[in-house]
C-alpha cells in the first residue's frame, strides 16, 4: 500500500501511525509527493499496489492553510513566500496574511493554485489549492484506490484496516494549527465572498470529490 500525503488533510496522523507497517515492508510513506514518483514507486512492486489519499472539506482545509501559514511553523507558504518574496513573519502578517480575506484575494490573484503537469515538477512551484496538491499527487482527475477524509478519517481509517486486513493501530491527532505562544491568528469566519473565491480555486473537490458547495 502507498499514501500519498496530500497537505493539511490528515496525513501527519497516518504517518505516525503507519510507522511500524513502513518498517514491515508493507506499507509505504510517500510523503508530500508527485504523480510520478508515486506511480514508480507503484511499478516497482512485484505485487498489487493500492493507492491511498486523503481529502478535506474544502472549506476547512482553506482555514487550516491560512492559520498554518500565519503561525508560521514548518509552513510551506511561510517557505515559499521568504524564499520568493522575501517577507519575514511581520511582513506576511502585513501582507498576503492580514487576514482571511486578503489571504483568499491573493490565492486567486496570484493563480498559485493549479498543477500543470511537468511544468510544475520542481516544489519550489507546487501549487498550494488542495485539489492542485491532489492532482499533483495523484494524477488528474486523481487515481486511488482508497479515499479517506479528514472529517471521518478515524471511521474510515478503522474500514480500511478491516477491509485490508491491516493490524489495528490507533490515529494520533498530529499537526493542529494551533496559536503560538503570544499571538494567535486573525479568524477564519467564511464570508461569501470567501466562499465564492473557494469555489473557484478549487472547483475540482466540488466536481471531482463530491464536496457540496455552500
Amino acid at each position: 500500500m502507498v499514501f500519498a500525503h496530500i497537505e493539511k488533510s490528515g496525513g501527519s496522523s497516518i504517518e505516525c501511525a503507519s510507522q511500524g507497517w513502513a518498517a514491515q515492508g508493507f506499507w509505504t510513506n510517500m510523503g508530500h509527493t508527485s504523480v510520478g514518483a508515486v506511480t514508480g514507486c507503484a511499478a516497482r512492486c512485484n505485487v498489487p499496489v493500492a493507492i491511498v489519499v486523503t481529502v478535506r472539506e474544502p472549506y476547512k482545509y482553506w482555514q487550516s492553510v491560512f492559520s498554518y501559514s500565519w503561525i508560521g511553523d514548518a509552513a510551506f507558504l511561510t517557505w515559499w513566500l521568504g524564499k520568493y518574496g522575501g517577507m519575514g513573519t511581520e511582513q506576511r502578517r502585513a501582507g498576503p496574511l492580514r487576514s482571511f480575506l486578503h489571504f483568499m484575494r491573493w490565492v486567486e490573484a496570484t493563480g498559485c493554485c493549479a498543477w500543470d503537469g511537468p511544468r510544475l515538477q520542481s516544489p519550489d512551484r507546487w501549487p498550494i489549492s488542495q485539489s492542485g496538491r491532489l492532482h499533483r499527487a495523484c494524477g488528474d482527475p486523481c487515481r486511488y484506490d482508497r479515499l479517506l477524509h479528514t472529517e471521518t478519517l478515524t471511521d474510515d481509517w478503522i474500514a480500511m484496516v478491516t477491509d485490508f486486513g491491516l493490524p489495528r493501530v490507533a490515529l494520533p491527532r498530529l499537526n493542529e494549527a494551533v496559536g503560538g505562544r503570544t499571538k494567535t491568528p486573525p479568524n477564519t469566519t467564511l464570508t461569501d465572498e470567501i466562499v465564492a473565491i473557494i469555489n473557484r480555486v478549487d472547483a475540482p473537490m466540488f466536481s471531482e470529490f463530491g464536496y457540496q458547495k455552500r
